[in-house]
């Protein structure tokens, strides 16, 4: 195999990944009062929407490879605020404005969810991944 397919191959089962770890860590969050929240609902929705960007960046690895990447780097981007809530939200709390309707006393600092922390993982794949595509 060649190495731009390589590549594209590489970055097609990144954002594949990518997909299933943003769609696993929102799985059973909608129509719950997470989805209403007035700082939750517009991160789910977010990350919603880099569920579908990471199918787009899936898809446009072999038809524009160019942007691609970008499309994936934004699907990220919209994907870690929820990671990080889900992972450490005492931390995404104490950096939010406002009051939490939870407290900051029931928060934990660190909250061990699979799914979010395997898209934490990704990211740092996808990130190594571009640098060394960017170095070759």
């Amino acid at each position: 195999m060649r190495p731009a397919a390589l590549a594209r191959t590489w970055l097609a089962a990144i954002c594949a990944a990518g997909c299933a770890c943003s769609w696993g860590s929102t799985l059973g969050l909608e129509g719950t009062e997470f989805e209403g929240g007035s700082v939750t609902g517009p991160l789910l929705h977010a990350s919603s929407v880099g569920t579908a960007l990471f199918i787009i960046a899936a898809m446009l690895t072999f038809l524009g490879p160019r942007i691609a990447p970008i499309t994936a780097l934004c699907a990220w981007v919209l994907a870690l605020p929820i990671y990080m809530i889900q992972t450490s939200p005492r931390i995404v709390y104490s950096l939010l404005p406002g009051k939490s309707s939870i407290g900051s006393d029931g928060v934990p600092f660190f909250v061990w969810n699979a799914w979010a922390l395997a898209g934490i993982l990704w990211i740092l794949v996808f990130t190594h991944f571009l640098r060394r595509r960017n170095e070759s």
